[in-house]
């Protein structure tokens, strides 16, 4: 079983380096669309997304997200864990993410360094609840149930 530092977000089995991981402007988006229920409830569905906005990014550090994440694509999906809360302090996993390319608002490479960099995580879906079951014996013999 892999083990994560407790905030620690984790990019295709890889921890984003630590200079980044306490950086930036994360916000969990949840999942996409509420719909009311015909008992007048709502619920979420569609998978959850994720965006983390950078101020600035040093040439290696944008160079992690382009080569080591995304191996050069324009998009990668693979098991994640990133924060659930918007305070970087619980780290959930996803079976599957989906990274996009880092997009720039506005003139992004000045002085030296990358500026105004959002990264975005779409289709994150968690990892499944297991129910639990207990196993009994019934009464004919050899005939094992669940419960």
């Amino acid at each position: 079983m892999t083990r994560y530092a407790r905030g620690q977000a984790v990019v295709f089995g890889t921890n984003v380096p630590a200079a980044m991981n306490a950086r930036g402007d994360y916000r969990y988006l949840g999942q996409a669309k509420a719909v009311r229920k015909l008992d007048h409830s709502a619920v979420r569905l569609g998978p959850a997304e994720a965006v983390w906005r950078f101020g600035v990014l040093e040439p290696t550090e944008l160079a992690w997200w382009l080569d080591t994440a995304l191996g050069g694509a324009q998009s990668a999906s693979g098991a994640v864990s990133l924060w659930v809360n918007n305070t970087r302090e619980v780290v959930a996993p996803f079976t599957s993410g989906t990274l996009f390319r880092p997009e720039f608002s506005g003139p992004h490479y000045r002085f030296g360094r990358y500026w105004d960099i959002e990264i975005r995580f779409s289709f994150l879906l968690p990892l499944p609840t297991i129910g639990l079951w207990t196993v009994g014996t019934s009464l004919v013999a050899g005939l094992d149930v669940l419960r």
